[in-house]
């Protein structure tokens, strides 16, 4: 008798095992099933947010196109139009935050907006920058290419080279339609010169081969990372 109530006893143990392990394998199957729809559904969230985001920018873009840029009253008076029509069709927010960067808007052109798009329980937003002035006024010298900076100058602001940047310390001249190369001092800027470089930037040293970087297009000989330096201090 006491065999049988043992037997029963180990049974009843066995069976409740195999259901709370088949219960924990179904919570976890439905927990991961909920967490791929709710993952799927903020990805699709942040997509839509940042579609959002980038069509506001592109009609804002063509909108501001055929502004009457007269004085910076009369665009405050066309932003202040568009931008509520900006809000309702693409659902975003808009902020002006051109104070923040202490731009006078009595005198400039200049206007910095803030435009977020909530996804979930997180937001996705771009800062907008409007001016009449173009970008490369920003530099002293600058190329969407290479730029090649020669021995000997001085270089009063800042540098973008939209390829790769190229120091030496040779100056180049032509005398009776005759090519010469002189060692000089490398290219030297004030210390607030700052030079970003969307490739690599490199420097040809005139006793270690500068003839030799020029005639091979530059083969460097002296590789640094791209990114962003102080020449002067460099």
């Amino acid at each position: 008798m006491n065999e049988k109530g043992y037997s029963l006893v180990v049974t009843l143990l066995i069976i409740t095992i195999f259901l709370l392990l088949g219960l924990t394998i179904m919570s976890v199957a439905i927990y991961q099933a909920r967490f791929t729809e709710v993952r799927v559904e903020d990805v699709e969230s942040l997509h839509e947010a940042t579609q959002a985001i980038e069509e506001t920018i592109a009609e804002m873009k063509v909108r501001i196109d055929d502004f009457e840029l007269s004085t910076p009253g009369k665009l405050d008076m066309q932003l202040n139009t568009l931008i509520p029509d900006l809000q309702q069709r693409y659902g975003v927010d808009i902020k002006d935050v051109t104070d923040d960067y202490k731009i006078n808007r009595a005198t400039l052109f200049t206007r910095v907006y803030l435009i977020l798009k909530p996804y979930g329980s997180k937001t996705v937003e771009r800062r907008v920058i409007l001016t009449n002035t173009p970008s490369f006024l920003k530099y002293a010298i600058g190329s969407t290419k290479d730029v090649i900076l020669n021995g000997g100058a001085y270089i009063d602001g800042n540098i973008y080279a939209g390829g790769n940047a190229y120091v030496t310390n040779v100056a180049n001249y032509i005398d009776n339609s005759k090519k010469y190369m002189e060692q000089t001092s490398f290219p030297t800027t004030s210390k607030t010169s700052v030079l970003f470089v969307n490739g690599s930037y490199y420097s040809c040293d005139h006793e270690n081969g500068a003839r030799t970087c020029y005639n091979s297009h530059f083969a460097p000989s002296r590789p640094k990372s791209g990114g962003f330096f102080h020449p002067g201090v460099e």
